[in-house]
């Protein structure tokens, strides 16, 4: 390649090109400076040091950890990255960005949920890396991909990077807040991941979807082909799900969490495909690719606590209607106020998630030391017989933070000029000539009754 071609590809690259180069090197000097490993276990939920559990071998320990970190990050790239690629002109985009941002935030998020934690400890030493803490780590990913989920389509890459760089700050603030200072109970992350990653991401497209916006039906529609490819992420997350709710639960109670979730995502496949024929006349894939997965959204809260199986089926049977009725009838609605939501997260995510929280309530408001045991009363309820207040407490903050927060920033990447045209990778990939569009084929987005 001649001086002249690379001097005439550098007058041309985009912003957020440097701005992802100059982050990674922010990141190098903070990973090079101050971190380390950390040799020894520790319960990722814990803020004391890391200790050797007496009862396991440090590498079975290690082994254990590496299955659960493993299952959480095909959940990311492949499960969220290929539940995206419904929209038919969008794919390379859809995948592409999930990759970016699943590698980017996991280096910002573990240095992030490190700093929270210090806070809390008081101690300032070297930044320690273990396996628990990279599943800490792909956790705050989880949420990043869910608010791309209502974002995505809309915004550029420099946008994306505006938004999503500071939340991974106010995330680990609600989750320093939730979880190591009102040890909220919420071993799944239904408040914490879902709802704050949900309307973090709807409060930030109020303001990206306020400004007229145009876009061709063909790219903003599904296909037969997309809609089959966006089902191969439903069934990965559908698969791993188990070890996403179980990962950071007490060790001799994973099972249960298990247990729950696959119960209540039973549950809720069935019950989805029951109300998407009631409500729609016919089965639509819409609702096949996102309600199925509402149950291990809404268990999470409890996955790990008493519920008992018939609780597990009960909570993902409501889950998945209110996911079903939400695609069916919010969404139109929220659409024809301007709010774009593209891939359903409210319906997915967000409200699922509020069922996961007020089931938290409920479940320990209830709990007693006769059910769990002296020990497993102490860890799963810190709080004791106030313990529900504390779950409604983290209802409200996590809904504060993330909407306060997702509007300052929602604000602030609107005054980027955003992608055109909107639901289509034209603008920031090299495409085969047979997916270029006609630009000026345009019907206005406010004409289309959802994200679909």
């Amino acid at each position: 390649m001649g001086i002249q071609p690379m001097l005439k590809a550098l007058r041309e690259s985009r912003p957020y090109a440097w701005a992802l180069l100059l982050f990674q090197l922010f990141l190098v000097i903070i990973f090079f400076v101050g971190t380390d490993y950390d040799e020894k276990p520790r319960d990722p939920r814990s803020t004391e040091p890391s200790h050797e559990p007496p009862d396991a071998g440090k590498e079975s320990i290690i082994a254990n950890w590496y299955w659960y970190f493993n299952h959480i990050v095909m959940m990311m790239p492949i499960g969220f990255g290929y539940l995206v690629t419904f929209l038919r002109k969008y794919r390379y985009s859809g995948i592409g960005y999930t990759f970016l941002l699943t590698a980017l935030i996991f280096q910002w998020s573990l240095i992030i949920v490190t700093f929270w934690r210090k806070v809390k400890n008081g101690d300032w030493s070297p930044f320690k890396w273990t396996l628990e803490l990279f599943i800490l780590g792909m956790y705050s990913v989880g949420s990043h991909l869910i608010t791309l989920g209502g974002i995505i389509g809309k915004v550029n890459l420099e946008q994306l990077l505006v938004l999503q760089i500071p939340q991974t700050v106010f995330y680990g603030l609600n989750w320093y807040i939730c979880q190591l200072v009102l040890k909220a109970t919420d071993i799944g992350g239904s408040l914490i991941i879902h709802v704050f990653g949900c309307y973090y991401g709807l409060a930030a497209t109020i303001w990206l979807s306020r400004k007229p916006m145009k876009v061709v039906q063909e790219a903003h529609e599904s296909g037969y082909a997309s809609d089959t490819f966006s089902m191969i992420g439903t069934i990965f997350l559908w698969m791993m799900w188990p070890s996403f709710n179980a990962a950071t639960a007490l060790p001799h109670l994973q099972y249960r969490a298990v247990i729950n979730t696959v119960l209540s995502l039973c549950s809720a496949t069935v019950t989805t495909f029951g109300w998407s024929n009631i409500l729609r006349g016919k089965l639509l894939m819409e609702d096949v690719q996102n309600a199925t997965l509402a149950g291990g959204v809404a268990v999470g809260a409890v996955a790990d606590l008493y519920i008992y199986p018939g609780g597990a089926i009960i909570i993902g049977f409501f889950a998945a209607t209110v996911s079903v009725f939400g695609f069916r009838f919010l969404n139109p609605w929220l659409a024809s106020k301007g709010i774009y939501d593209t891939c359903g997260i409210n319906n997915l995510h967000g409200m699922p998630g509020l069922i996961g929280g007020l089931s938290s309530v409920v479940v320990t408001g209830i709990a007693n030391k006769a059910t769990y045991g002296d020990h497993d009363y102490a860890e799963l309820f810190p709080k004791g017989g106030a313990q529900f207040g504390i779950q409604f407490a983290a209802i409200g903050i996590t809904l504060a933070i993330a909407i306060a927060s997702g509007t300052l920033f929602g604000f602030l990447a609107s005054l980027i000029p955003s992608v055109k045209p909107p639901f289509h990778d034209a603008e920031s990939w090299e495409l085969p000539h047979s997916h270029h569009i006609e630009l000026s084929d345009e019907t206005p987005l406010s004409e289309f009754s959802s994200g679909r």
